[in-house]
């Protein structure tokens, strides 16, 4: 990735994070979710003329290597089909290139599902009682 600017920084470490996910195999709508980040963020800032279309598919492919067929098998198709259409960024204009509406539409669907499922998801919330030690009574003086 050439240059040291604010989208180079981003595309980077969000890059890290969707390979560490992977590499973990768990938490797949995490996963899912940085991807869709990851694209959105690429897009951003080669519409920015920022980043080149070069080193974002190096980023979709180094990403397309790191996925095992078991991994790829409890991916959502929403994320699937993302991918591929990221995968094929260089050929942007083409016939036979990504088309941009179809990858914002699925990122939409991909970030609404997890602001979805976080919004569900019962809060883990602790007394603050709970966090108190318990008060034993002092043995009486004779």
């Amino acid at each position: 990735m050439k240059g040291n600017n604010f989208y180079t920084e981003i595309i980077k470490n969000r890059k890290k994070a969707v390979l560490a996910r992977i590499r973990t195999g768990r938490n797949f709508p995490e996963l899912e979710r940085e991807m869709a980040l990851l694209v959105l963020d690429i897009l951003d800032a080669l519409e920015a003329k920022s980043f080149t279309i070069t080193d974002g598919c190096k980023c979709f492919m180094e990403i397309e290597a790191a996925l095992d067929v078991k991994t790829r098998r409890r991916l959502s198709e929403e994320f699937r089909d993302l991918l591929n259409e990221a995968a094929v960024l260089d050929d942007a204009g083409t016939p036979y290139g990504p088309d941009m509406a179809r990858i914002r539409s699925l990122i939409a669907k991909i970030l609404k599902r997890d602001e979805e499922k976080s919004r569900h998801e019962p809060k883990h919330l602790t007394s603050i009682f709970a966090s108190k030690p318990k008060r034993t009574k002092a043995p009486l003086a004779a």
